[in-house]
């Protein structure tokens, strides 16, 4: 059974990831930004880890909950956006 990280897992694409993997047997490890994110991968089944990748200590505090777990896959579906940079988009 793979072991499953997925990064922005409260909705969109992350939260299906976490569906279907999780149908298919696998351990899931996913991460939401609030309580009805970590809620919605709760219910699925999956270990569900606060993240939230706009805060500076964003990464330490993921490698502090995973540090002892080992994943076949990871997924990343969170993305950060700045409405300021947006004219700088081509």
């Amino acid at each position: 059974m793979p072991t499953i990280l997925i990064i922005g897992a409260s909705r969109g694409l992350g939260l299906e990831f976490t569906r279907q993997y999780t149908a298919g047997g696998d351990a899931v490890w996913a991460t939401a930004r609030g309580e009805q994110g970590l809620q919605r991968v709760r219910a699925l089944g999956a270990q569900a880890i606060t993240l939230n990748v706009t805060q500076e200590d964003a990464a330490s505090a993921l490698m502090t909950a995973i540090a002892a777990q080992r994943f076949d896959i990871a997924i990343l579906c969170a993305g950060v956006g700045d409405a300021s940079c947006a004219g700088d988009i081509r």
